[in-house]
């Protein structure tokens, strides 16, 4: 459900995805810093509070410049900052990919599905996309489930952001069809 056209914000039945603002810099650097979390990303490793600064000026940066971007995941129940999860445009693929990164202590609870299926909506509904890619290292295993639970289709191995990854995307009609939106 659309919140605000002016600065989005999505609720899910158990997230509220929204614009990030200064009061979640601190826990954002706690979730970000976790090796468990970076190892999973293109860094391989946890980031420092300075990168994690920069990726959240980044972020605002990158809604104000395009209108769409990466929301702060809380969890309603708890009102807690869990992670991040959205859509960002892959310079070097020129396309559209969601993404999420959650804290370890969410992960198995379905969070991240819920996230991106609520992201690639908006982007289909609201930004009128064609296509929405996912892209994953090759052993996290537990991403490529939630591309799948998504619906994207694996397309084959590419190598981005200097790394081999695998991609997979999804079309707006397929999208619907498999979701029944």
């Amino acid at each position: 459900m659309l919140i605000s056209v002016q600065r989005p914000e999505l609720a899910t039945e158990r997230l509220l995805l929204k614009q990030f603002e200064q009061s979640y810099l601190a826990d954002y650097k706690v979730i970000m810093g976790q090796d468990l979390v970076g190892k999973q990303l293109p860094k391989g490793r946890g980031f420092s509070p300075d990168e994690t600064e920069q990726l959240f000026n980044n972020i605002i940066k990158f809604w104000q410049k395009n209108g769409f971007g990466i929301w702060a995941v809380v969890e309603k129940r708890s009102g807690q900052l869990i992670g991040h999860c959205g859509l960002n445009h892959v310079n070097e693929l020129n396309q559209v990919e969601i993404l999420y990164a959650l804290s370890p202590d969410y992960w198995g609870k379905g969070y991240a599905t819920e996230g991106a299926h609520a992201s690639i909506k908006f982007g289909f509904d609201l930004l009128k996309l064609d296509k929405i890619i996912g892209l994953t290292k090759l052993e996290n295993e537990a991403s490529i489930k939630v591309l799948e639970k998504l619906g994207l289709s694996y397309q084959g191995n590419k190598r981005v952001f200097g790394i081999e990854c695998r991609y997979f995307e999804i079309g707006e009609q397929e999208f619907k069809r498999k979701s029944g939106c």
